[in-house]
């Protein structure tokens, strides 16, 4: 086992979610579990809890390699497992980049440090309707993203989107080779149907995450923006589609707040005296605030 160990190999027990395992006892990506690895590193770096990502994979029947369901257990496991940045471990043998990686290092490092954080303010996931803004906030001084700065960060899926694409084209071509020389079976036949479906899932990915920009048309825009007008706003996540949609950036400054729509029509700054004089007797009523602020409402 420690020969086996020094040559990276595998050493027996469960084989790792996202894996499969040669006949040289080697690990090799799976094409068809992997994506979801890298998919759920993807979603708690976006800002998605561990129950929000357990809840989605079990929606859409995914399972882990135990069998079952996804669960916050498993989900936390997998996260932390180093081996998914391509690293090998057995006893006291640890080689880096001993295996191939599914999650780039980058990606790896962003979910936990995510995750220590989390540990520390858990009651930060209890305040349903803290941090609408979390992905808004700048200083009005130096301009610095107030949460993380991930504006000008590298795109880290579409590499390896485009390296299991691959990886699965391989595979497809394994098994029709297999398939001429004879080798056809229900195993053969279900390995290749889940190949094809996991390709064409990854193309719709690679398509997705390559989509900065779509170009739409203005009876697109109205009809999207029509749909506002049903909004709930006792749910959560309704509100945060309401903020994510337009509102553009807040910029926050000692003395005022300056925020930043997504919607081209001149500027205006409106302050509170304004908002006094012109709206009814809530605010009147209430005390003089001891500092004025003034609310820069720029309309980009």
């Amino acid at each position: 086992m420690t020969e086996n160990a020094l040559k990276c190999k595998f050493n027996g027990g469960g084989i790792p979610f996202g894996y499969t395992i040669d006949s040289d006892k080697h690990f090799q990506i799976d094409p068809l579990t992997s994506p979801i690895v890298l998919e759920a590193f993807k979603l708690y770096a976006d800002g998605k809890t561990m129950k929000q990502i357990v809840d989605e994979f079990n929606e859409r029947g995914l399972k882990p390699s135990s069998g079952g369901s996804f669960n916050l257990n498993n989900l936390n496991h997998l996260l932390k497992n180093r081996r998914y940045r391509g690293e090998y471990k057995y006893r006291d043998v640890v080689h880096i980049k001993g295996i191939p990686a599914i999650v780039p290092d980058e990606l790896f490092d962003m979910v936990q440090e995510q995750l220590a954080k989390n540990k520390k303010a858990p009651v930060r996931h209890k305040a349903e309707d803290d941090y609408l803004l979390s992905t808004k906030l700048y200083c009005g001084k130096c301009g610095a993203y107030m949460v993380l700065a991930l504006q000008k960060q590298e795109n880290i899926t579409l590499p390896m989107l485009r390296k299991q694409f691959a990886e699965i084209e391989r595979g497809i071509e394994n098994m029709l080779n297999a398939i001429q020389q004879g080798i056809l079976n229900e195993s053969t036949k279900k390995r290749l149907d889940d190949l094809e479906a996991a390709k064409s899932e990854l193309n719709v990915k690679t398509l997705q995450e390559e989509m900065q920009k779509p170009l739409l048309t203005k009876e697109q825009i109205m009809f999207w923006l029509h749909k506002f007008k049903g909004i709930d706003m006792t749910k959560r996540e309704q509100r945060q589609r309401l903020i994510d949609t337009f509102v553009n950036a807040v910029y926050i400054y000692d003395d005022r707040v300056v925020i930043t729509f997504n919607y081209k029509d001149g500027s205006k700054t409106v302050t509170i005296t304004e908002i006094e004089h012109n709206f009814s007797s809530d605010l009147e009523a209430r005390g003089a605030p001891v500092r004025v602020f003034l609310w820069d409402l720029t309309i980009l």
